[in-house]
């Protein structure tokens, strides 16, 4: 029975069929209870702690990789997120093995694999643009800057192979889709307007906007809906000084506001929200400042020393990103991975400061 995807969410925001025919998959062949949603999401969330620790080994040092590893386990909103049903779970484990064959560069056909996983992971949440992007300039600076014809040329065959399998891959799962009668549009984004339009909102910050909601959603998808978007985005960013206060209120509220993973999975208890707040809030800023210490030492070594270029253009990327679209504290999930190797750096850092003025 697919008189679902007629509704107008489906409609709109078509992509959103991947992973509702992913949890289809896994409650035809486990059956409905939540309990095996949240142990894959623990499988998940497990594998992705593995691979920044294998990240974090490759472009720092093992002992950064380790600390990488502890605190992605050790992250609260990674623990309460476990039990919520999400796409970031399992977007965010594909997309980083694609990034750990990307920079391991040693797999046969690694441009095969690791285009597979950029449009599985894009299948289950649409991260492909940023992480495309990211992807295409980490390849300019790391081979094409430096390396010799033969690398050049190797590593422009790379990014064709992994931006063919990409479309490749996308086109083909979208076209079953559309051939099965599941759906009369390609798996993808028919009103990508809209999250400009919450982005762009400077009385709810970026948030989302139930004036909004009511002022778009009773348009029909298509050139009238796109109207009444375009004209409240002209409006919004009409006022350059105003534009530049809406973009520092949002980066504080998205990076440095609590998570909502908080209450997403405790809503029923209040207490227990309070005190993993608190917490959360104690861990994330002097992880944040570890992260900066680490950082700042980065920038003053050369790229070939730490070949972490393609995780700050990850940070850089997403960042900017989340300037124009709608924000919400939950979206930081995705880069925390990416964040957590600089942040275990920097407690590598400190903890070489002080193990050198105990040994003095």
């Amino acid at each position: 029975d697919f008189s679902f995807t007629k509704i107008p969410y489906f409609l709109t925001w078509v992509y959103q069929l991947g992973f509702t025919f992913y949890e289809a998959a896994v409650i035809k062949i486990f059956g409905e209870s939540a309990l095996i949603i949240k142990l894959l999401n623990i499988l998940y969330c497990t594998g992705t702690g593995f691979l920044i620790y294998l990240i974090a080994s490759k472009v720092l040092n093992e002992k950064s990789g380790r600390i990488a590893g502890l605190l992605f386990a050790l992250y609260i909103p990674n623990i309460l997120f476990a039990s919520v049903l999400t796409n970031q779970h399992i977007a965010t484990f594909l997309f980083y093995l694609g990034f750990y064959i990307l920079i391991n560069g040693k797999w046969k056909l690694g441009w095969l694999y690791v285009g597979i996983l950029f449009s599985l992971g894009n299948l289950m949440r649409p991260l492909g643009p940023i992480i495309i992007i990211a992807f295409i300039i980490y390849l300019f600076l790391s081979r094409f800057l430096s390396q010799n014809r033969e690398q050049k040329v190797k590593a422009f065959k790379y990014m064709v192979g992994v931006l063919a399998t990409f479309y490749i891959v996308n086109t083909l799962i979208s076209t079953i889709f559309v051939q099965s009668n599941v759906t009369n549009y390609p798996l993808g984004n028919r009103d990508p307007l809209w999250k400009f339009v919450l982005g762009l909102n400077h009385e709810s910050v970026g948030s989302y906007s139930q004036e909004d909601v009511n002022s778009v959603m009773s348009k029909p998808v298509g050139e009238e809906r796109e109207k009444v978007e375009k004209a409240l985005i002209s409006e919004r960013i009409e006022d350059k000084g105003q534009l530049l206060a809406l973009f520092a209120k949002k980066f504080y509220v998205m990076w440095g506001d609590k998570d909502a993973s908080i209450s997403w999975s405790l809503s029923e208890y209040e207490g227990a929200q309070h005190t993993f707040v608190i917490l959360e809030r104690l861990v994330y800023i002097f992880s944040m400042l570890c992260g900066l210490i680490g950082l700042i030492y980065l920038t003053v070594k050369k790229q070939y020393d730490f070949p972490y270029s393609l995780f700050l253009l990850l940070i850089i990327g997403y960042v900017v990103v989340h300037l124009l679209i709608e924000i919400q504290t939950r979206y930081r999930y995705f880069l925390m991975p990416s964040v957590m190797v600089f942040q275990a750096f920097g407690f590598y850092i400190i903890g070489q400061f002080f193990i050198g003025k105990i040994r003095k």
